[in-house]
Order: structure tokens, then C-alpha cells, then sequence
């Protein structure tokens, strides 16, 4: 799915894998999941992100998102990270209890419809085809 704005159209997708502190497992329960699942959804319509896949264990989050191109992967993750540690410690007293839900670091992969390997022999072409216009005075 292409994301159009004013002045670009762009495909980012993101992996994501958010681990709680010290891998507590604090998302045992189906309630608190439901939850998270929910706040994650909320935050991503408000900001025009589109979720594709959203698995919480116990103790990580696995985050498949597609988000505009003026959005970093360190900005998502923070955004995704506070919003769902907000949420979380509005419904459930036992998370404010805590000085923090979420690991600082996380891990963030991107992934796209074509492969390293394609786009290379793309850009490869590219190169040929530039030469061969230059060679022949094409435009």
C-alpha cells in the first residue's frame, strides 16, 4: 500500500520488537493484551499509520507498520513506547507502580515488497541504461 501526501508517495515498513524491562512478563493476561492491541490501534489511526501485524507476548511486542516517510523508525518506536506505557498506567494501577514498562532500546528492521537483491540489479540497469543514452545523445 503506497502512502500519498503533497509532494511524495512512499511505502515505509517498519519490524518492530519492544521488550519490557528486565523481560518482566508483564503482559500475561489477555485483558492487559486486548488493551495494549487497542491503544497501539488508536495511536496509528490518529497518526496515519497502518498497523499490519500486531503480536504481544508476555514480555515483547512484535510491531508490523507501514507510516508516512517524514517518520522515523526512532520516532515510532518512542511514539508507540509512551503511548502504550500512558495507557497502560491510566487503566491498570499495578503499571504505576512501575518506573518503567518498556526496555530503552528496541529493535527496528524495515522490509519492503521487493528485495535487497532486485533493487540492486534495478539500480544496476539503471546505470547501463544512463550510459547507453549518453552514448547516443538521448535524452
Amino acid at each position: 500500500m503506497l502512502i500519498r501526501s503533497n509532494h511524495n508517495v512512499s511505502q515505509n515498513q517498519f519490524h518492530f520488537v519492544f521488550v519490557t524491562k528486565y523481560r518482566k512478563k508483564l503482559f500475561k493476561y489477555d485483558s492487559t493484551r486486548r488493551y495494549i492491541k487497542s491503544a497501539i490501534y488508536h495511536i496509528a489511526q490518529e497518526k496515519n499509520i497502518f498497523v499490519k501485524n500486531l503480536e504481544i507476548m508476555e514480555d515483547h511486542i512484535h510491531l508490523l507498520c507501514q507510516a508516512p516517510s517524514n517518520m522515523s523508525a526512532s520516532y515510532l518506536a518512542s511514539l508507540f513506547k509512551s503511548f502504550t506505557t500512558r495507557w497502560l498506567r491510566r487503566k491498570y494501577p499495578y503499571f504505576q507502580k512501575l518506573n518503567k514498562i518498556f526496555s530503552p532500546s528496541f529493535y527496528s528492521g524495515t522490509c519492503g515488497a521487493v528485495s535487497q537483491i532486485t533493487i540492486y540489479k534495478y539500480i544496476q540497469t539503471q546505470r547501463r541504461e544512463d550510459q547507453w543514452k549518453k552514448s547516443f545523445n538521448v535524452a
